[in-house]
């Protein structure tokens, strides 16, 4: 029975160190799958605008990231990181979308 309980604990040291770090995404490969689903063509003022809205995005989500609660944070990243093209501002999206 403390194992099992030294397991759980552990795991949830992991979950919360998880969620204190704002996750890593490729902003550029995320903007050129897009740029290209929607407009046929990854270049453009297109493709900028997409990197000036990410890269505002994640500016916001430096400041603000210890401010949402762990399990919002742990959630939204999670969901984020299930499409080929995870995004800040998806992220920041989802973070400040009212809860249930």
């Amino acid at each position: 029975m403390p194992l099992s309980f030294q397991i759980v604990a552990l795991g949830s040291q992991l979950v919360m160190t998880a969620a204190d770090q704002l996750p890593s995404f490729d902003m550029a490969a995320t903007c050129r799958l897009h740029i290209t689903a929607v407009y046929g063509v990854a270049a453009g003022p297109q493709y900028k605008n997409c990197m000036q809205n990410e890269q505002s995005a994640l500016h916001q989500l430096r400041r603000q990231w210890l401010k949402f609660p762990n399990t919002a944070r742990t959630d939204c990243a999670s969901w984020q990181t299930i499409g080929s093209a995870p995004s800040y501002v998806g992220l920041l999206t989802c973070l400040q979308a009212p809860g249930p």
